[in-house]
């Protein structure tokens, strides 16, 4: 806007406005434009979400897999186990953590596959198998 534009004209009663579901505005922006100054800011390197992503879990199993291989040479590249046995207990690990108390012996059965499966995807994933 240039330097000479008019000031806009206030709108009356702004306070009574309302969106166009009878909400009234100040309500509606509220819900809207939520304050986040209270919340705790945790940076995402430090949380389980980071590690539960398929990516995270598979940069895990790898940078791990190759420090030991650095670390003890048995562990190195051509112990193909390593990969598997840490895409197991990450993959568990993500599952415990996913897991609900409420939820029934079939949904956690079921729940504790899809992880096995998950984890020896995320161990393809570490090995380069396609």
């Amino acid at each position: 806007m240039s330097g000479n534009a008019p000031a806009p004209e206030p709108v009356p009663d702004a306070d009574r406005a309302s969106t166009p579901t009878g909400t009234i505005a100040g309500t509606a922006s509220s819900l809207v434009n939520v304050d986040t100054s209270k919340i705790d800011q945790v940076g995402v390197f430090t949380t389980t979400q980071s590690l539960i992503t398929f990516p995270g879990a598979v940069a895990a199993v790898t940078t791990i897999w190759k420090v030991l291989g650095a670390v003890y040479e048995p562990l190195g590249k051509t112990n193909k186990l390593v990969p598997v046995a840490l895409s197991l207990a990450i993959g568990i690990l993500i599952y415990l953590s996913s897991v609900t108390h409420d939820a029934s012996w079939k949904k956690r059965l079921s729940g504790f596959g899809v992880a096995v499966v998950n984890s020896f995807t995320i161990a393809a994933a570490a090995l380069g198998i396609s």
